[in-house]
């Protein structure tokens, strides 16, 4: 077991609705900082509204990850994981 534990980190966001309530693109930018290692991934993607509203939307994403600090069933990645992998998602919310 470990007694003690302290990393720090940071995530940075940035999105635009390039097509007013249709296409909004994203970048995502994340590191941690610990005694463990200094994992980080960088994630690109474009959320579609096909519909003008955001009960329904499409998905598109590719994360690159180096040591990924997380994983589990939510995740299509093991914790550790290093390389790129492409998600898409449909959601309709009601």
């Amino acid at each position: 077991p470990v007694s003690s534990l302290f990393d720090h980190g940071l995530q940075v966001q940035a999105s635009r609705m390039l097509l007013p309530k249709t296409l909004q693109p994203y970048v995502i930018g994340n590191t941690i900082f610990g005694q463990y290692g200094d994992p980080w991934s960088v994630v690109g993607g474009v959320n579609w509204y096909p519909t003008g509203a955001q009960l329904f939307r499409v998905n598109f994403q590719a994360d690159y990850l180096k040591g990924s600090p997380v994983g589990n069933n939510a995740f299509p990645y093991p914790v550790g994981a290093t390389g790129t992998v492409y998600q898409a998602n449909v959601e309709l919310f009601f």
